[in-house]
């Protein structure tokens, strides 16, 4: 019998989780959960809806979703809309000031939606809470 693979970074993972140590594989079943997991079809990774999960007997190679920061529109967006978040559910809005973390949303005056509005924004991968970001300087 071999010995199982153990990964601390779960977007590293390049075998099938039959491959996996039990505490890797717990923790990308739980990623999963979250609906923060992909898996390697031979050609590009897709998503994992958070209701397929993850079995040991599943053939393809599943990994946590690598974090990404949001794009957001910065060029389309008024100049006057200095900040920009997502909050918990996914939508995503642009802020005259700086917005306050509320406990599922950010609150502030003067907010737009841009989800779903501008073509140029990119949902990124990171936890709502930390996708707060502050218009570039020119």
């Amino acid at each position: 019998m071999t010995d199982k693979l153990h990964y601390f970074e779960l977007t590293k993972i390049t075998c099938p989780p039959g491959l996996l140590d039990d505490d890797t594989f717990e923790r990308l079943k739980e990623c999963t959960r979250m609906g923060k997991c992909e898996y390697w079809d031979g050609a590009a990774w897709k998503p994992i809806p958070s209701h397929h999960g993850v079995r040991r007997a599943d053939v393809y190679v599943h990994r946590a979703v690598p974090l990404t920061m949001p794009v957001y529109p910065w060029a389309a967006l008024h100049e006057r809309l200095k900040w920009c978040a997502v909050d918990e559910n996914g939508e995503a809005y642009a802020y005259i000031d700086k917005p306050t973390k509320r406990s599922y949303e950010w609150d502030s005056v003067g907010i737009i939606r841009i989800d779903g509005v501008f073509a140029d924004y990119i949902p990124g991968t990171l936890d709502w809470r930390d996708g707060l970001q502050k218009r570039p300087e020119e």
